[in-house]
């Protein structure tokens, strides 16, 4: 469904039961449907009998009374054999997130964050559930994490999660936050405001600058580090970057004096925890926005570790090449978004999603599918990086990239003319906002000519085109004050041309 998709991907999605999918498939499609929906439209959609729509209506509604004794939310109501929802989008991602923060998989991943073990018979009697239906469970959640090095065994009743500590906690904090978005505190044995107080801190001393929801995603991945920690999960050595201590002692070490005066009364020094969280950080963009500290750091790594800087230099150069601009290393986000990202790739090489509650990587596979492999083919020469890590690392510096260059600009063109017979300052912004409505989904470029081949798609502001000059050359007419039909008519158009040329392979 579209809901799992966009914050989860679809692998994600076949982890929860076809019950809870199709409860928040029926609250996001009655949300949307300003007209009202029916239960037959519902039922043909999730491809359910009406009997199980009417279930997930009351299931919802009975969600909805749990919320509205804090935050008063409208019921799903039937007028003239339609639902209709009469509550904001806000208000249905609440009830989507209650949704899934009951569901046993989530808990269950609470549980494995809190306890430093899980009893599987008390997980089933207390979440009612069959062993059938765990185990069913957990040979999904296995399908899903085996890949990723990480596996859950049962071993005399007690769960055991086995594999690289740094994946696991990487997954349960993307997993937890995606769910909760910091509305919940999921945490038991460390309190909201113990990590607030040290988040704050925190940011404070580094004089890192973020909001409110940036704040609460750190104090989520605080607080599964100190809680992994606490159970006895610890970071083993082979899991850190080996230029670490490196980064520590040579480049960040007043940084890192200042995280662990605030994180040792959390949690004991005496191991690679620490570290590793530190290094977490690092790999986040915001820490080196501030008092120009990326500009330091680049320079101090030249001399530190030499071979990474060259393939940072290498992409830089690259894409540099792409935009014709020599400055690029003067851009402060660019440059740590760049830094961060070959950080985050050598400290969780597996890994290309990201804590945030969106899926970026579909996201750039569906408007940008060349993106990620075109990178790919840059870092081939960087020898610092093994093939994984290099599939890892385009994904972040794809990130790096869409800051400076449209991230549709390795599919394949798409030429447009636009005729008006407007004055020149009206003409040009004419084209101005075409391209803008366009550009974000397609790569465009605005032709002088009507003529095949310097043109895919003519649009005329005007009804006295010469057909003659554009024959066989898909024409739209439309008018300065464009409706939103008659601009998916163009978007429509673009994406016709857009199949045919990659089917054609014309890039």
């Amino acid at each position: 469904m579209e809901y799992f998709n966009t914050v989860f991907n679809s692998r994600v999605e076949k982890l929860f039961s076809k019950e809870l999918i199709n409860q928040v498939a029926t609250i996001d499609t009655i949300q949307s449907a300003s007209d009202g929906v029916s239960s037959s439209e519902l039922g043909d959609l999730l491809l359910i009998e009406r009997r199980s729509v009417l279930n997930n209506v009351d299931k919802i509604n009975s969600i909805i009374d749990t919320i509205s004794s804090s935050i008063p939310i409208p019921k799903i109501i039937k007028v003239e054999k339609k639902f209709f929802f009469e509550g904001s989008s806000l208000d249905a991602q609440r009830i989507i997130m209650q949704l899934i923060g009951q569901s046993t998989l989530a808990n269950l991943c609470i549980r494995i964050v809190n306890q430093k073990s899980v009893s599987t018979e008390q997980f089933m009697a207390e979440r009612f559930i069959s062993s059938a239906a765990f185990y069913r469970m957990l040979q999904k959640l296995n399908d899903y994490l085996t890949p990723l090095g990480i596996h859950i065994i049962n071993k005399r009743g007690i769960l055991t999660v086995i594999g690289n500590e740094r994946e696991i906690r990487y997954i349960l904090t993307g997993f937890l936050w995606r769910i909760y978005r910091g509305v919940t505190w999921p945490f038991v044995s460390i309190t909201q405001n113990e990590v607030k107080a040290v988040t704050n801190k925190l940011i404070e001393s580094l004089g890192i600058n973020i909001n409110n929801a940036k704040r609460d995603e750190l104090m989520y991945i605080l607080a599964v580090n100190i809680l992994r920690h606490r159970n006895g999960s610890t970071i083993s050595n082979k899991e850190l970057p080996n230029y670490s201590n490196k980064l520590i002692n040579s480049l960040l070490n007043k940084q890192y004096t200042q995280f662990k005066k605030l994180m040792t009364p959390l949690m004991d020094e005496q191991n690679n925890d620490l570290i590793f969280i530190f290094i977490w950080l690092a790999s986040l963009p915001e820490l080196y926005l501030s008092n120009n500290l990326v500009f330091s750091f680049y320079e101090a790594l030249t001399h530190v570790e030499p071979d990474i800087v060259k393939g940072i230099d290498s992409f830089i150069d690259a894409v540099q090449k792409i935009k014709n601009d020599l400055n690029l290393y003067k851009e402060k986000l660019f440059l740590s978004t760049i830094i961060s990202s070959r950080i985050a790739a050598d400290l969780f090489p597996q890994l290309t999603f990201i804590i945030s509650s969106v899926n970026i990587y579909e996201y750039k596979d569906r408007f940008a599918p060349s993106l990620i492999p075109v990178i790919q083919r840059f870092l081939e020469t960087d020898s610092t990086l093994d093939n994984i890590q290099k599939h890892t690392l385009a994904f972040k510096y794809s990130n790096a990239f869409a800051l400076v260059l449209p991230i549709n600009i390795f599919e394949p063109k798409i030429n447009i003319y636009i005729e008006t017979d407007f004055p020149i300052y009206i003409d040009v912004q004419i084209k101005k906002e075409l391209y803008a409505l366009l550009s974000t989904t397609y790569n465009i470029a605005i032709r002088e000519s009507p003529k095949l081949p310097e043109c895919d798609l003519a649009i005329n502001f005007n009804l006295s085109a010469n057909s003659s000059d554009s024959e066989g050359i898909p024409r739209i007419y439309t008018h300065v004050h464009m409706s939103d039909g008659e601009k998916n008519q163009i978007l429509e158009q673009c994406r016709k041309i857009l199949i045919r040329k990659k089917s054609q392979q014309i890039i």
